[in-house]
């Protein structure tokens, strides 16, 4: 939260006349300060002076609000919804934009069946489909090859009491 702080204060002072925020956090338990280095602090960063909307992340929850403090979208698990967020923005007497009303919803992209079966809601575009076709057997070709092995069985069980040798090594 204080370096979305420091980030909103430095844009706003080179004139900026819009901030959005993409915060990689889940939303806090409402009412709950927020505490340095807290892994969530979505509606803290959301109040935050300044900040005009923010788009979370983390927790991967569809949700959406618009007060208190900045419009919110999260867009839940594995695209499941498209977060839209709308700002009506007015020009002030300086010429600076500043937003006027502002409103969060979801809209889910495709329904899960009991069965598990997924249905999408819109077709996909050909067209868009071809373009990032390269870009995605890419992406798929990296995420099937092996990143490194080990003969030694390894564990992380200690990891939050210490450091630990296990961590480090696969971080490397």
């Amino acid at each position: 939260v204080e370096a979305a702080r420091r980030a909103v204060d430095a844009l706003r002072q080179q004139d900026c006349d819009l901030i959005v925020a993409l915060a990689h956090t889940g939303p806090e338990a409402p009412d709950t300060p927020a505490l340095p280095g807290a892994e969530l602090a979505l509606r803290a960063i959301a109040a935050l002076p300044g900040t005009d909307a923010v788009l979370g992340g983390h927790t991967q929850q569809a949700l959406a609000w618009t007060t208190p403090g900045a419009p919110v979208v999260m867009p839940g698990y594995a695209g499941s919804h498209l977060g839209q967020i709308d700002l009506d923005l007015t020009q002030n007497a300086t010429g600076r934009w500043q937003v006027a009303t502002a409103s969060a919803t979801l809209r889910p992209v495709a329904r899960r069946a009991p069965d598990g079966k997924i249905t999408p809601l819109a077709a996909e575009d050909p067209a868009l489909t071809r373009l990032i076709a390269p870009a995605r057997e890419a992406t798929r070709a990296a995420l099937r090859a092996p990143m490194g092995q080990s003969a030694h069985p390894l564990h992380s069980y200690f990891c939050f009491f210490a450091p630990d040798r296990a961590l480090a090594l696969i971080a490397a």
